[in-house]
């Protein structure tokens, strides 16, 4: 016993010398320099901005240099304990209509690496991308399944990476593409990026829309809504406090149709030549602040309803492909229940310059929530459980696919808590569940992706690295879709 306790202490010694000997500035103490980036190459969108990249290894970086002057690399400090280093790079905006190239170069005990870099073009990306109007929203609905989230992105009121880490790049709307997603919903804030006129800062339009390009150049589908923007109209524009249910008064209620009406007015103009590839979505999630207004759903859906109207109303005057443009409006809280129910009564808003059928209505799904939630119930796929989903797609097909309005499923998702057999079975379940029953009802899921890989968490893809993070989301997607006919 003693013999192998010597023997175990004598190796640790060896290996600490080693690390710390590659560690080492003295070349001559290096015995073999290990290094790798994760990521091994960096796109940035036209507007530039800071990514960083993970150095894995026993050297710590001694020189790093850029190529180009647009790009600034820097190196962080080592962690010995971990063996990783983070490469800060800060690309400037590319004002340029050419893409562009970079090379950073950094040496790391005996080795010289590089990361190549490259950055998307200033003027070219955000041009236009003219289309034309030429189907209903019945027609456009059986090519836009299954939907993807760009979630914690564009609506993070921090900015872009505010919430998550990963600069949107074509690379990441590609790989999405890939994945065999149809559409892309994204979420966004505008009011956070307005002035106290209400006008969209001219930048972030632009950043929008380049993503928004990203997905129509790949012939993806775009839901562009306005998600939560720190509650302006979800919240406030049903109650005079966030602390407790205060009614607004009819004057409050006029003055956050207008500023509706003048947002979708700034961002439909913006977008007007975009073909049918392109939908609008007036909100996400009004009323939905539970301790504020789970009782009094049927008081404020008549309030909803002058919001979906003045929605519809602000993107039809704006005339051009936005005449019949097909457009989305939400449910009472995106609930299915409340949006079905006789007694709420929610309808849908008239549309006489788009005429008919170029309406679609949002519902999210994230039901029973002690399953989707975090460090809850880790087990779905009960008979219970399935039928209570069934029926409730059912109800949205009689009320609005039955009528000619076919349904965005905008969110759905279940934490995936622990790799256990049991989760991982039940999420992939509960994912096949919605993308075979959905469709069939007239319905098109898009799940939800918050882009972290720290369980627990709602994330399939992890963008940083272009990698499948939950397989077992995507694969009951997979098999969903390939088990479900659309609803004639």
């Amino acid at each position: 016993m003693n013999k192998i306790k010597n023997i175990i202490i004598l190796v640790m010694a060896f290996i600490a010398t080693s690390v710390f000997a590659a560690c080492s500035d003295d070349d001559d103490n290096v015995i073999t320099s290990h290094v790798v980036f994760t990521p091994e190459t960096v796109e940035f969108s036209a507007d530039g901005g800071t990514q960083t990249v993970t150095a894995n290894g026993n050297a710590p970086v001694k020189t790093i240099t850029s190529d180009a002057s647009w790009l600034k690399a820097e190196a962080g400090s080592f962690l010995p304990t971990k063996l990783t280093q983070p490469i800060i790079l800060t690309a400037d905006k590319n004002t340029t209509s050419s893409a562009r190239t970079a090379t950073v170069t950094i040496t790391a005990g005996t080795l010289t690496l590089t990361i190549p870099v490259s950055q998307a073009s200033g003027n070219g990306s955000t041009e236009d991308r003219p289309g034309s109007i030429s189907g209903a929203a019945m027609d456009l609905a059986p090519n836009m399944y299954p939907g993807w989230n760009l979630g914690n992105t564009l609506e993070a009121v921090g900015g872009e990476t505010g919430w998550q880490h990963t600069v949107t790049t074509k690379a990441v709307i590609d790989y999405v593409k890939a994945q065999g997603f149809k559409s892309v919903r994204i979420p966004t804030a505008w009011m956070i990026h307005a002035d106290a006129t209400g006008k969209i800062d001219q930048a972030w339009m632009t950043r929008v829309k380049e993503i928004v390009n990203y997905c129509i150049d790949d012939g993806l589908y775009v839901v562009l809504n306005d998600h939560w923007d720190n509650g302006w109209i979800e919240v406030d524009g049903f109650s005079k406090s966030h602390d407790s249910y205060q009614p607004l008064a009819e004057a409050d209620i006029t003055a956050k149709a207008d500023t509706l009406k003048n947002l979708w007015t700034q961002i439909a103009t913006a977008f007007k030549a975009y073909g049918d590839h392109l939908l609008f979505a007036g909100l996400n999630e009004p009323f939905q602040e539970y301790n504020l207004f789970s009782t009094h759903h049927a008081e404020l859906t008549p309030i909803l309803q002058r919001y979906n109207q003045a929605f519809v109303d602000a993107v039809r005057a704006t005339g051009g492909n936005n005449a019949k443009r097909t457009l989305v409006v939400q449910g009472p809280s995106v609930n299915i229940g409340s949006t079905t129910d006789a007694g709420i009564n929610f309808t849908m808003p008239t549309d006489q310059t788009g005429g008919s059928g170029r309406l679609m209505v949002e519902v999210h799904y994230y039901e029973p929530w002690t399953f989707c939630s975090a460090n809850s119930t880790k087990t779905w796929g009960s008979a219970d459980e399935v039928n209570y989903m069934k029926d409730q797609f059912s109800r949205m097909k009689s009320k609005f696919a039955d009528n000619g309005y076919p349904v965005i499923l905008g969110e759905y998702g279940v934490n995936w808590q622990e790799n256990s057999q049991e989760n991982n079975n039940s999420i992939q379940l509960f994912c096949k569940s919605i993308n075979e029953y959905g469709p069939a009802n007239g319905i098109i899921p898009f799940v939800w992706d918050i882009n972290s890989t720290t369980l627990p968490t709602m994330t399939i893809i992890d963008r940083a690295n272009l990698k499948v993070f939950c397989p077992y989301a995507l694969d009951g997607i997979k098999a969903g879709v390939s088990a479900t006919t659309w609803t004639k």
